[in-house]
């Protein structure tokens, strides 16, 4: 079964476009998380995304969207 994804939907939470900012696209990255014992293990770098006035942005974005930049 075939599955289409419209502009009017939101993409699923498992993918990294259900984390990404609308202004300037930062989506999530990967990465490895590396204690003292020197053993990598995978891990996400989520960005930091508020909602505000209906749009999902980055912090930065709207903190420059306040400033008027």
């Amino acid at each position: 079964m075939l599955h289409t994804i419209g502009y009017a939907q939101s993409p699923k939470i498992g993918s990294r476009r259900a984390y990404a900012c609308e202004l300037c696209g930062k989506v999530a990255a990967t990465g490895f998380h590396k204690p003292n014992s020197q053993h990598r293990t995978k891990r996400t770098f989520a960005p930091n995304l508020t909602k505000q006035a209906g749009t999902i942005l980055c912090t930065r974005c709207w903190r420059s969207l306040k400033r008027g930049r």
